[in-house]
């Protein structure tokens, strides 16, 4: 196995201490993210200029490959109840005097 060559230090901040003086967990994904954007601009995938929505989420390598049953689960029920709701909006929106093509701008 190859050594791996890249390094991104860390700042730990006060902020991310529990009352213990430990580093909270939570904090953890946070320097996995600043990492992986620093590798992305050393490798020329990303730079500087780019918006962070360009970079894209890799739910695998935060939650586990286990969990995605239940991610894709809260999903499909956000889905599920925004399409109930959605024709009732519409409706009030119309009786409100908003005309269904201004709904959609």
């Amino acid at each position: 196995m190859t050594p791996y060559r890249f390094f991104h230090p860390v700042e730990v901040r006060y902020g991310d201490l529990d009352p213990q003086g430990h580093v909270n967990n939570a904090k953890h994904l946070t320097y996995f993210e600043q990492a992986r954007v620093a590798y992305m601009i050393e490798l020329g995938l990303f730079n500087k200029d780019q918006s962070f929505m360009e970079i894209g989420v890799i739910l695998a390598d935060v939650y586990g490959t286990q969990h995605f049953g239940a991610i894709r689960a809260i999903v499909m029920a956000c889905n599920v109840l925004l399409g109930a709701l959605g024709p009732g909006v519409i409706g009030w929106l119309i009786d409100m005097g908003v005309s269904f093509e201004a709904q959609f701008v």
